[in-house]
Formats: C-alpha cells, sequence, structure tokens
C-alpha cells in the first residue's frame, strides 16, 4: 500500500475531522453525562461480583482501544509509518491498562487488592482529572477522542465500583500496597523519560513530568517552572499520593457509619 492510500486509510478509520471537539461542549457534556449515570446504574446494581467482570470487559476494551490509538497516530502527515514514543501507553492515564489486565487474570490475593485499592483511589482521580479537563486527550481524529474519552470514562466507573468494594475494609497496610502499586509505573516513567529520547532521539513526557520537555497544562506548568526538577517531580507524587489518601480515608469513614434506627 502507497503512503497516499495508507494516509487517506488513517483518516478514514481515524474519523478526521476539521475541528477538534472542545471542552464543555456538547461532547465534553455527553460524556460527563453518561459517566455520571453509569456509576450511579453500576453502585444501585452493584454485587461483589461486578468488580471482576468490569475488569475483564474494560481491560478487553482498553487494550482494543489502545492498540487503534497507536495505529492511527503512527503515521505522519504523509502516509509513513514513524512511530510516536510520545504516545507510547505510560501515561498516568495509561496504567489501567495494565492494572485492570492483571486483576483479570489473577485471583484474590495481596495483589489483586492493592491493585484494586490503586484503581479506586489514584487511578480514579488521574480519570476525573481528565474528564473535567479534556482538552489535552482532544485531537482532529474523531476517533481518537472517543477512544480517549471512554478510556477514562471507564476509568472513573471501574474506580468508583473498587473503591465501593474497599472502602468498609481500607487499611494502611492496604494502601501501602496501592503506593507501592504507584511507585512502581512512577519509576518506569521515569526512566522512560530518560532513556527514549537517548535511544530513539525523540522527546516524550511520560506522567507528564519529563525534565527535558515543556509543559502546556494548568498548574503543573508553573509548578515545574518555579521549582528545582528533583523538588518538582517529588512534590507530583506526594500531591497525588496526599489525593489518594484523602479519597481513602473519607470513604472509609462513610462506609462504616454506623445507621441508627
Amino acid at each position: 500500500m502507497t503512503a497516499e492510500k495508507m494516509l487517506d486509510l488513517v483518516n478514514k478509520v481515524g474519523l478526521l475531522v476539521s475541528e477538534k471537539p472542545k471542552a464543555l461542549g456538547l461532547f465534553h457534556i455527553c460524556w460527563l453525562a453518561g459517566t455520571v449515570l453509569a456509576i450511579l446504574l453500576a453502585l444501585m446494581f452493584y454485587d461483589k461480583k461486578i468488580l471482576r467482570v468490569s475488569y475483564i470487559v474494560t481491560a478487553v476494551v482498553m487494550i482494543v482501544g489502545e492498540i487503534y490509538k497507536q495505529f492511527i497516530l503512527s503515521f505522519n502527515d504523509t502516509g509513513e509509518f514513524i512511530y510516536q514514543w510520545y504516545y507510547f501507553p505510560m501515561q498516568f492515564c495509561s496504567t489501567p491498562i495494565y492494572t485492570f489486565t492483571l486483576c483479570a487474570i489473577l485471583g484474590k490475593g495481596k495483589l489483586y487488592d492493592w491493585l484494586s485499592v490503586y484503581n479506586g483511589t489514584y487511578c480514579l482521580f488521574a480519570g476525573l482529572t481528565v474528564l473535567a479537563m479534556p482538552s489535552t486527550v482532544y485531537s482532529n481524529y474523531l476517533g481518537v477522542c472517543i477512544q480517549s474519552m471512554l478510556h477514562h470514562v471507564l476509568m472513573v466507573i471501574v474506580g468508583a465500583i473498587a473503591l465501593k468494594t474497599y472502602a468498609k475494609n481500607l487499611s494502611v497496610k492496604l494502601f501501602l500496597g496501592a503506593f507501592g502499586v504507584f511507585l512502581f509505573f512512577f519509576a518506569i516513567a521515569e526512566i522512560l523519560n530518560f532513556a527514549i529520547p537517548v535511544l530513539t532521539s525523540q522527546s516524550v513526557n511520560m506522567y507528564f513530568i519529563s525534565k527535558g520537555m515543556d509543559l502546556d497544562m494548568p498548574i503543573l506548568s508553573h509548578v515545574k517552572k518555579a521549582f528545582p526538577y528533583p523538588i518538582f517531580v517529588s512534590m507530583y507524587a506526594i500531591v497525588y499520593t496526599e489525593i489518594a489518601i484523602g479519597i481513602s480515608y473519607l470513604f472509609f469513614k462513610i462506609a462504616n457509619i454506623k445507621k441508627k434506627y
């Protein structure tokens, strides 16, 4: 297939549009409304089996969606295949591809519990952040926009189910396991931030903490400019962990409120 035909195929499969969706536009609002409705339905009809089923279904959807996105974004404007390492799935919001898949495969156990608490705290908040400010995931490929929104919606829905499952029995020990999962992926992202530019001569920004790449994001870009790089990275990890602790503590308290009749 010629490069010209490949570009035409990519544009058709990617649903190329002249204008990308806008934050708080109809596209965005519909996804927000669908997310709220799906969470309400999932929690209304909740039972203990729903979490594992959710992992299996969403893992398949996320993997297929990621393969689709990688295909669309791996061709340049002339239709030539040039893999863009910037889009390699090791962003914060990419981690459910791995954690959900592992949970779908694993039986019950400590690792399953740690991953689930991570999904219900760190991943839940990361997904909510992107749903609130989706501009960074929007492009002129409507298909990629749909994939990105579906991915983050599933993060939030499954994260909410995981939080519901574990909220009553959350403990420091369980949270430390989730924190270990966070540190594991965080360390891999930072290694890739330094290794990929050396190996490929391409710039990457995994977790949006790369030292060599400028940020165009609210708050984060200002923090990065204001502090030395090691402090910025440490603050990033600490703030996300504080938020995850806050989510854990809040829902633990809510789940353990004694009802009086």
